[in-house]
């Protein structure tokens, strides 16, 4: 689960209970797509555009309705993409 936190002015986020940085973010994340990163996040964000904001904020709805559905599809696409990369 992930929560929105401040630090130091700062709008981070806390996922698994620690506060995740840019930095950390880089490092876990944005660094496995590479150069596709820019492509999956607006992809992403086109995506959960067309949900309620209800079913975004709600941890079971968004599990169930948003993530869950596509999450394998699009990891395998953009795995590949990486791989290809």
């Amino acid at each position: 689960m992930a929560f929105k936190t401040e630090q130091d002015g700062v709008l981070l986020f806390t996922i698994g209970g620690k506060v995740q940085t840019k930095e950390e973010f880089d490092k876990r994340v944005k660094v496995r797509f590479g150069e596709n990163f820019p492509a999956a996040w607006k992809e992403a964000l086109a995506y959960v555009k067309g949900f309620d904001r209800d079913v975004l904020l709600s941890t079971d709805d968004f599990f169930r309705t948003v993530y869950r559905p596509v999450r394998d599809e699009l990891a395998e696409k953009w795995s590949a993409a990486s791989d290809q990369a």
